[in-house]
């Protein structure tokens, strides 16, 4: 995540992923799938230093 060349990161929201990237100062895009993820990025987007999908009800296969 320190590497120059990391501009944003993809993330499910994970609590380790996220302190990571907040350490790091890189944004995030999240996509949480289960607990406490989606609280996670909700907090992040609040902050401003993420932008979350929570459209995913159905998973078509």
């Amino acid at each position: 995540m320190e590497h120059p060349n990391v501009v944003g990161f993809i993330t499910h929201g994970g609590l380790l992923s996220v302190t990571e990237a907040v350490f790091y100062g890189v944004p995030m895009v999240g996509i949480p799938i289960f607990g406490g993820q989606r609280m996670n990025v909700a907090r992040c987007v609040q902050k401003g230093i993420a932008v979350g999908t929570f459209t995913f009800s159905k998973v078509i296969l």
